[in-house]
């Protein structure tokens, strides 16, 4: 997912991922090795505490994310202003 999270980014000219996640997401991110450092404080969202956080978006974040046999199911995308 996080592979294909970042290849969506690079085909559609992005540099980085801005993400608000589940403070417990944090943990998972960090397990594959792009931990999310966070923008401000947590915060209480109704039931949740949210973090905000940056990563980037890159050929070598792609290559470090990208499990051994995935395969894209992208195609080219445009933007539009």
């Amino acid at each position: 997912m996080f592979a294909g999270i970042v290849e969506w980014c690079l085909g559609g000219g992005l540099s980085e991922v801005v993400a608000v996640t589940d403070i417990r997401f944090e943990r998972t991110l960090a397990s594959v090795e792009w931990p999310l450092p966070r923008l401000g404080e947590p915060e209480k969202i109704v039931a949740t505490t949210a973090i905000a956080g940056t990563r980037p978006a890159n050929a070598e974040t792609f290559l470090m994310l990208r499990p051994p046999n995935y395969r894209s199911n992208l195609t080219a995308c445009s933007h539009q202003a």
